[in-house]
């Protein structure tokens, strides 16, 4: 049984950290030792019945859960060590829940640990009051860290001998003994998110940002995840001047708007979390504001209406991430052929506006989606309306750092689900029918193109300046859609053989 752990959560502010087990005037953390979770905390002994040790060093050992997170306490306790030894139970680490917990502690560069290990009572020389493999349980668990949240410890070390965590009178209790304990908190917790994390280096320092933002605006519960998910996206994206990429056409593309873009959230914030969640636009080779733009268009999908002579079939999720992206770069060369700028050939124009990271956060949007509806076909996700669950922090953390879960599966294939939601079919790690798939692909593209070509050429007026010489504009932007779609299928399957291969 993949034994997870247990997380009692009790919301306060969304899981931001806080103060680190008391600080001293000095600024010193203080160890203060936890005694509210030992109910019969007593070293009073019974005799282990037969098959005890046998049975504690099995596989699933004596408890069903061998942890237990506490967020407001800011404890994890990792129980069930077999009897006599400090070897950490199975599975600990692959839980969805410790991997939840890791980026937390990571994401905040204030945070500090404080770890205790833990024996029971019985047999003198193995467990009864043995400093040294108290101490051995915590040099484990610090040993299970990830690399950064280890370098975040600020003490490891034996409990009181004289100390327990549970009962010592029966098996469950004794093996609720065999333990490790994480305490963690904040050094700094008045600090502003903006000033620790200026600029996010990782996915985990962003989802901090990202709780700073669901704090500072009060919207940490479940139902506001449509309202972060709103106001997060115009920071980057949006038609407001508050936001990084001012443009009107996103009012039309994304119609649904639970935060008014008239309502700037940049006082309620404080500038330095604005600013450093715009400074954080790409964290680890993806554009998240990519990622952001399709969810938010996803929560209302339909047909974009941009005015003008040619009526318009492309889908907002579509024009809000790949279409846009692809379609953009197709115009763009177009374009650049047609007013004889000559900035680029195609390539260029390609990963210029259809970059790397632009598309993960792209094909992200997509997945994320998927792992909201597991189980569902990909082909008939296209077009439905995201039921966005949990705190918005907490769907993107599920889905960027878990791996046993549907989000986490859904990021895994993520590639092979965008490519399977078009049509494509994928055999033995290849795509078997890529001319079908750029079929799919092509007419949507072709849509975002020729809607930045009208937008240029006849609201900018920019058809009366064609120079002396110029193409016609209609070919050349068809054999730019056809290219720049045959380098986004060239991507997906570059993409492809990567994600097979991990």
């Amino acid at each position: 049984m993949a034994r997870e752990l247990v997380q009692l959560q009790r919301q306060a502010g969304n899981g931001a950290v806080c103060a680190l087990l008391g600080v001293d005037g000095g600024g010193t953390p203080q160890l203060q030792r936890d005694v509210a979770h030992a109910p019969s905390a007593s070293p009073a002994c019974a005799a282990r019945p037969p098959g005890e040790a046998l049975q504690s060093r099995a596989v699933g050992g004596i408890l069903g859960i061998d942890a237990v997170f506490i967020e407001s306490d800011r404890t994890l306790t990792i129980s069930d060590f077999p009897i006599g030894t400090p070897v950490m139970p199975a599975g600990v680490v692959s839980s969805p829940v410790w991997e939840r917990l890791m980026s937390t502690i990571i994401g905040d560069r204030t945070v500090r640990l404080v770890i205790e290990g833990y024996t029971d009572c019985v047999g003198a020389g193995a467990e009864q009051e043995n400093l040294g493999l108290r101490q051995q349980r915590a040099d484990a668990l610090v040993a299970a860290l990830p690399e950064k949240a280890r370098g975040r410890v600020f003490l490891s070390v034996a409990a009181n001998p004289s100390a327990y965590l549970e009962t010592n009178t029966t098996p469950e209790g004794r093996a609720g003994n065999r333990a490790a304990k994480l305490t963690f908190g904040s050094d700094n917790p008045s600090k502003d998110p903006g000033d620790v994390v200026p600029k996010a280096k990782s996915l985990d320092e962003y989802l901090y940002l990202v709780r700073g933002l669901e704090r500072k605006l009060n919207l940490t519960t479940p139902a506001d995840a449509p309202e972060a998910l709103s106001v997060l996206r115009q920071l980057y994206y949006g038609s407001s001047s508050w936001s990084k990429h001012v443009e009107k056409h996103w009012d039309r593309v994304i119609t649904g708007r639970p935060w008014a873009p008239g309502a700037d959230p940049t006082p309620r914030l404080g500038p330095s979390l604005a600013k450093a969640l715009k400074e954080s636009q790409e964290v680890e080779g993806i554009d998240i504001a990519h990622t952001l733009t399709g969810l938010d268009a996803m929560m209302k999908p339909g047909t974009v209406d941009i005015p003008g002579p040619l009526s318009s079939t492309v889908m907002n999720e579509a024009l809000a991430s790949w279409s846009g992206d692809v379609g953009w770069a197709a115009s763009h060369w177009a374009l650049d052929q047609v007013f004889l700028t000559k900035e680029g050939d195609a390539r260029f124009h390609f990963t210029s506006w259809a970059s790397d990271a632009d598309l993960q956060g792209d094909v992200d949007a997509f997945a994320i989606r998927a792992g909201f509806n597991a189980g569902q076909p990909p082909p008939s996700q296209v077009g439905l309306s995201l039921n966005l669950q949990g705190p918005l922090s907490q769907a993107l953390l599920n889905y960027y750092r878990t791996t046993n879960t549907s989000m986490g599966a859904a990021r895994q294939r993520r590639i092979q689900t965008f490519i399977e939601a078009f049509g494509g079919k994928i055999r033995t790690g290849q795509l078997q029918n890529r001319p079908e798939l750029e079929a799919a692909l092509r007419p949507q593209i072709r849509e975002s193109a020729y809607k930045r070509n009208q937008y240029e050429l006849i609201f900018n007026a920019r058809i009366n300046s064609l120079p002396p010489g110029a193409p016609d504009p209609y070919p050349v932007t068809e054999n730019a859609c056809t290219v720049m779609t045959q380098f986004f299928v060239d991507w997906l399957e570059t993409k492809l053989h990567q994600e097979l291969s991990a």
